[in-house]
């Protein structure tokens, strides 16, 4: 079977055919499903756009944001085969095993499995992202030349992928396999089920010129990306008035995503800083960091637990360039410093506090950290349709005190590390300062984009319909049929960019799935 365009086909050639599985998206999530189930049963794989970009097939990926800024939604996903992959950067690692757990101070934490339960399904999904299976996320040693202790925090890794295009790597494989029939430009619009709202008998699907056709099917998978799984489900309302699996008002709920934030710069001591002027290592990071300079961060499990706060991942990275640290030393910096503040005392007040303002400076600090799930952090659908006539998507993405505290914390504690061990001094950013912090890129003016973007948690993992969508199989409650694969049936998002564990998770679907054919 080749890869159909279904814009070009002459008749239904759905007509009569009943598969065992339809999958509704071609990225990360829906071929590592489709590939795997395809080694026993039928599967059509139905894919919105086509083999790239065009405008006409991204335009429903529009919409509108009422909340925190954030990306154009359009701009943030693609809507073709291999999706998001087309433009992920290749920065992967597991989620770690205290993203699983319950949180006594974080009312919706913790999944229905754990960290176990995805283990099994490392070394695959190593192997299917091109991430070296020798890799592991124990760091070399920091150097302590420069570098503070930090007693609340241990170092850990990212894993680079090349980064892996599933449409490149599969279209081949997919286009020659004799048990997937896949088609392009089939745009699933709505999901019918059966009179009693128990089963999915099957996907509308319909092309660009608008022809309508069915597709039948013992079971049913979206795996649209964290955003649009939502938009299917709440757009699906013809049977169910609120959408389909949204019976408690869910779908679209706990919308999360991983706050990026710039903190500050630091300068060294001048004998730290002659030591390191001509390191390599220090200058150009880890080795196998490729773009991820620096050493990386998180803190104990029992520091999150003891102090009340979320899961992160601090980068520590050296400038791009070297200074000339004959020229400019820590005093002269220092001074710098002080001279271009806008106000001398609120300059001095920072060295005080272990926070210097420069712009000749050492290196950076960044922040990637979780966010609490919130119901009040959402996607609903507008008034706004797309060409097929279905309601656009509306983000209302939200913080919560703990996501600022969380970043204000780790922000202070490493400037204070630095200062109190001798190493040097940290400029905070501004906003860190002010009683009540308002994240970059909300209602200030900092101009930092702090979204990954990574879509999570809008049709998250629960053991119950009345804190989450699917159950800890992803299948939606009350539906017998229908799954959901990828990041939006996370129930928390940790801080690890989520394509790694998409595909775990994607590997343990397709396993359950073939175990319930006995």
């Amino acid at each position: 079977m080749s890869i159909v365009d279904l814009d070009q086909v002459e008749g239904d050639p759905f007509n009569g055919v009943h598969y065992d599985y339809c999958i509704c998206g071609a990225g990360p999530a829906g071929i590592t499903v489709a590939r795997k189930l395809a080694e026993k049963y039928r599967v059509c794989l139905l894919e919105a756009g086509g083999m790239s970009y065009r405008p006409e097939s991204q335009d429903p990926y529009k919409g509108t944001s009422t909340g925190k800024s954030y990306f154009p939604l359009d701009a943030c996903r693609l809507r073709y085969f291999g999706g998001a992959s087309g433009h992920w950067g290749g920065v992967c690692r597991p989620l770690d095993e205290e993203d699983f757990k319950k949180k006594d101070f974080v009312e919706y934490s913790g999944w229905p499995i754990h960290k176990s339960d995805l283990d099994p399904y490392l070394d695959e999904a190593k192997d299917i992202l091109d991430v070296p299976r020798e890799d592991t996320l124990d760091p070399a040693p920091c150097d302590e030349r420069w570098m503070p202790k930090f007693p609340e925090y241990r170092e850990t890794r990212f894993w680079m992928s090349k980064p892996t295009r599933f449409g490149e790597k599969y279209a081949d494989e997919i286009s020659r396999h004799a048990n997937i029939d896949c088609y392009l430009n089939a745009n699933v619009t709505d999901i019918h089920l059966s009179d009693d709202h128990q089963r999915t008998l099957y996907y509308e699907v319909k092309n660009y010129s608008m022809k309508r056709f069915e597709v039948h099917a013992g079971r049913f998978i979206l795996a649209t990306g964290g955003l649009e799984n939502a938009r299917i489900l709440l757009n699906a309302n013809k049977q169910m008035a609120t959408g389909i699996g949204n019976q408690n008002d869910l779908v679209g709920r706990f919308f999360t995503d991983h706050p990026h934030q710039h903190l500050g710069e630091y300068i060294l001591e001048d004998d730290i800083a002659r030591e390191c002027e001509n390191d390599t290592v220090y200058w150009k990071g880890p080795p196998d960091a490729a773009a991820l300079q620096g050493h990386f961060f998180k803190p104990t499990v029992g520091f999150e637990m003891s102090n009340h706060k979320l899961n992160f991942a601090l980068s520590i990275a050296p400038g791009s360039t070297r200074p000339n640290h004959h020229d400019s030393g820590f005093k002269s910096k220092l001074r710098a410093a002080i001279c271009s503040s806008e106000l001398l005392r609120e300059s001095a007040e920072w060295v005080k506090d272990g926070s210097v303002t420069c712009f000749d400076v050492d290196g950076y600090i960044r922040i990637q950290s979780e966010q609490e799930p919130n119901p009040e952090s959402r996607l609903t659908v507008t008034d706004q349709k797309d060409a097929f006539g279905l309601p656009r998507l509306n983000m209302h993405w939200q913080f919560t005190d703990l996501d600022r505290e969380t970043i204000r914390d780790a922000a202070y504690r490493v400037a204070e590390r630095f200062a109190t061990s001798g190493v040097g001094r940290v400029r905070l950013e501004r906003w860190l300062r002010r009683e009540r912090i308002s994240l970059p890129g909300t209602n200030d003016h900092t101009p930092s984009i702090v979204a990954g973007p990574h879509h999570m948690c809008t049709t998250r993992m629960s053991d119950s319909p009345k804190t989450g969508v699917v159950d800890r199989n992803c299948k939606v409650f009350g539906i017998d049929n229908l799954y959901i694969a990828g990041s939006s049936v996370f129930s928390t998002g940790g801080f690890s960019n989520p394509t790694f564990s998409i595909v775990q998770l994607s590997l343990r679907l397709a396993e359950h799935l073939k175990s319930l054919h006995g």
